[in-house]
């Protein structure tokens, strides 16, 4: 196997989450395949995360409270009524 390929697996390997059998890889092909995999992969899991925090921005928003006169500071030289 080329130096290269063995690299270029060493990275798919460093880069993939999971369990998986990448050190199999023989062909350059079979790297394809099994980045192209983990590329789905990522991009799945990043739509996921964006929808979370979407979700979670939007309740973060909807739970603030708003600047209603019982919510807004008094300077210092006012006094309460």
């Amino acid at each position: 196997m080329s130096n290269e390929l063995e690299a270029a697996k060493e990275e798919l390997i460093e880069q993939s989450g999971g369990m998986n059998d990448y050190r199999n890889i023989r062909t350059w092909s079979e790297l394809a395949d099994k980045a192209s995999f983990e590329q789905d992969q990522a991009l799945f899991r990043a739509d996921l995360l964006r929808d979370i925090a979407a979700n979670a921005r939007e309740k973060a928003e909807n739970s603030q409270p708003t600047d209603t006169p019982q919510n807004i500071p008094l300077d210092s030289d006012e006094k309460t009524s």
